[in-house]
Formats: C-alpha cells, sequence, structure tokens
C-alpha cells in the first residue's frame, strides 16, 4: 500500500508497504475468460508488479500470470487485480501468488546487481 510523506526539503515522498525490485521476466497472463497474453515483468515486490504489455486492460481486471524463471527452471504463478494503466503497461496488486516464486525473482535481482 502506497503512503506519501515529505522529505527534509519538503518534497512529497512514496513510501511503500513493499520495495520494488527492477527485474525483466517474461510472463504469460489471461484476464477472465479472454486468449493469453505475452507480457514482460519490469518491476515486482511482495505486494505486485509492474507489467508491459501490448493488451489493454481497466482498472479492477483479473489477471493470472505465469512468470518465467528461466534462471531456476521453474514457473512462478500470480494472481492479482489491475490497480494502474498507462501506455506501457499494467500495475498488478498481488491477491494470491507462489511466494517463493517472487522470493527466486527478487533474490535473482539482488543477485546481478
Amino acid at each position: 500500500m502506497k503512503q506519501q510523506g515529505e522529505d527534509d526539503q519538503g518534497k512529497i515522498t512514496e513510501k511503500r508497504e513493499f520495495e520494488r525490485n527492477k527485474v525483466s521476466v517474461p510472463a504469460r497472463y489471461r484476464s477472465g475468460s479472454e486468449d493469453d497474453h505475452q507480457g514482460l515483468v519490469r518491476d515486482i515486490s511482495f505486494g505486485g508488479m509492474f507489467m508491459e504489455s501490448q493488451f489493454r486492460h481497466n482498472a479492477g481486471d483479473h489477471i493470472q500470470a505465469d512468470l518465467n524463471i528461466e534462471e531456476y527452471g521453474k514457473i512462478a504463478w500470480a494472481h492479482g487485480n489491475v490497480v494502474r494503466t498507462t501506455e506501457k503497461g499494467i500495475g498488478v496488486r498481488f491477491t494470491h501468488y507462489d511466494v517463493n516464486g517472487v522470493d527466486d525473482i527478487i533474490h535473482l535481482h539482488r543477485k546481478n546487481i
């Protein structure tokens, strides 16, 4: 959950419950009964993810995604709701997800820094 505060210079800052981690993870996902779509997860946390996508969604759409973690030879899964849309993609807040898989993605990112 996002919260706003002020820094020492009075500028508005965002404080998130979970730290976002920049990644590049391919995803296959669907919303409702639609066909599968391809996306690319660009940041992820234990609260959600931002995924680049050519397909347009609306806030509130339910997303079911399989995240391809090639380095670990496995697929992580995540379900969530679209909370933000941009020209580049969608912000998804997780409702259910593969905790170990998301943890693997976050640790993969930290290992490659």
